[in-house]
């Protein structure tokens, strides 16, 4: 099943962001690190599930402004704090203080399966949502989990080492 997100954030009202907190999980990468996490839930049952990845230098702060106007719109958002990351946004990447280090680009593909293996069993359709080199990153995962109904990425870019890697997994992409 495939859908289209139908949301502007001029349709929620401003005040929306104030009304929807942010509840903290942790998640399991499969090399067994934690990745920290903030989930923004609507108030009924989600039209689908956004997994929001942050850009270079950042962590999971980045969507605290679009993470309650998602929920607001019917969504829930789950924005996590990947391996490579920073303090951009005035918060801590707390994935980044838990391993001691900020890794690769790359390195931060196994944030963003353990994300998605969070999501498919709560049904219903999950977006990959990135910013910066996560962009180019939800396009290799999209591209090997068919089950991923939607990609939203801003500013994707070749930043994971091969010419041609996010071009070829993209053109593989069915969301």
């Amino acid at each position: 099943m495939r859908f289209a997100l139908a949301f502007s954030p001029l349709l929620v009202p401003a005040l929306a962001a104030a009304a929807v907190a942010p509840r903290p999980l942790l998640l399991k990468a499969a090399d067994g690190a934690t990745v920290h996490a903030e989930l923004y839930t609507p108030a009924g049952s989600p039209r689908a599930t956004i997994l929001l990845f942050h850009q270079a230098g950042s962590n999971k702060a980045e969507y605290r402004t679009i993470g309650p106007r998602l929920a607001e719109a019917g969504y829930a958002a789950l924005a996590i704090d990947q391996r490579s990351g920073g303090s951009l946004f005035g918060a801590k990447n707390e994935t980044v203080a838990g391993i001691g280090r900020s890794g690769e680009y790359l390195e931060a593909r196994r944030d963003l399966e353990a994300a998605l293996a969070w999501a498919k069993p709560r049904g219903g359709p999950v977006a990959l949502w990135g910013s910066s080199y996560s962009s180019a990153l939800v396009f290799l995962v999209a591209a090997d989990h068919p089950e991923v109904a939607a990609v939203l990425a801003f500013s994707p870019g070749e930043y994971l080492g091969a010419p041609h890697r996010v071009r070829d997994a993209a053109a593989r992409v069915h969301a």
